[in-house]
């Protein structure tokens, strides 16, 4: 199989118990060709790849007394565990890609203890390359139509109630701006989410075992002046958000000033721009609204 071109274009996840196809160190070839990847992380780096690739950075190992069983050895068992987990085990609630392959190489830390421990070389050598987080789908994608958000603007108070209308989601809210480094915060098992205070750009995510995620993007200008630029592309100075509140104090929990429009071109780019007042757009200045 060429790494570049998968049947689902790059909507799978590859495991394997074959030797040394996942030597992310380049451990094999650096003597003589050092910026050749090996098979995993090039299906990983190709957008026609794969999500995940579970592989083997050394050798893989089979049980010689078996050996007339080609599904066998301890490779394959660890691989076995691993779809084990995957599909059979109902108790997982969440089929994240990295507690899979946690749970399947638990499996046997009792037969590492032993000399020579075959399984303990491949509980090392076994390594999973992708998203850690990313849920595992073990069936069509359900998808949140449905999911809405509302914004309740009280007194020094601002609160983002978000609806999923699906029982016992993920609801997360962060910063947009620095990826959730100033602000984070998940509930869990639940329908209806309210957050208090969110930063002036931020994302909520609602997220659930075999459901395509769902992201909205909200952005609040406020107190500050938005500078456009003098170009022929309409998407200069670009603004995107499924959602922009615009004025003075549309976030009580920020401080309160006029948003000022300057230059010759700013494009709000959302099919949900609402203005309040405390908008300003001085005469050299071209404002571009919705999509």
């Amino acid at each position: 199989m060429h790494a570049g071109h998968t049947d689902q274009g790059g909507h799978c996840i590859i495991t394997t118990t074959a030797c040394t196809t996942n030597a992310f160190d380049n451990y094999y070839t650096y003597a003589t060709t050092p910026n050749v990847a090996c098979l995993g992380s090039t299906f990983i780096k190709n957008p026609k790849g794969a999500l995940a690739y579970l592989g083997c950075s050394r050798a893989g190992l089979f049980s010689q007394a078996e050996s007339n069983r080609p599904l066998s050895g301890v490779s394959f068992n660890y691989e076995k565990s691993f779809y084990k987990y995957l599909f059979a085990d109902s108790t997982i609630v969440d089929k994240n890609y990295a507690h899979i392959v946690a749970k399947a190489k638990a499996d046997y830390i009792h037969l590492s203890n032993f000399e020579p421990s075959y399984y303990r070389w491949i509980q090392y050598g076994l390594n999973p390359l992708g998203d850690p987080e990313m849920p595992i789908f073990t069936s069509s994608p359900l998808t949140f139509n449905s999911a809405t958000f509302q914004i309740v603007n009280d007194t020094n108070c601002i609160r983002l109630n978000v609806n999923s209308n699906v029982d016992n989601c993920r609801i997360c809210l962060m910063s947009a701006d620095d990826d959730g480094a100033s602000y984070y915060n998940v509930q869990y098992n639940v329908k209806n989410a309210t957050f208090t205070n969110p930063p002036k750009n931020c994302i909520i995510c609602i997220t659930k075992q075999n459901y395509i995620p769902k992201q909205f993007k909200i952005i609040f200008l406020q107190n500050e002046e938005i500078n456009g630029i003098n170009t022929s592309e309409i998407t200069s100075n670009k603004i995107a958000a499924d959602a922009i509140f615009i004025g003075n104090s549309v976030n009580n929990a920020q401080p309160t000033g006029n948003v000022t429009f300057k230059g010759v071109r700013s494009h709000l780019y959302s099919d949900d721009i609402l203005f309040e007042t405390g908008v300003i757009i001085e005469d050299d200045a071209q404002l571009i609204i919705g999509k």
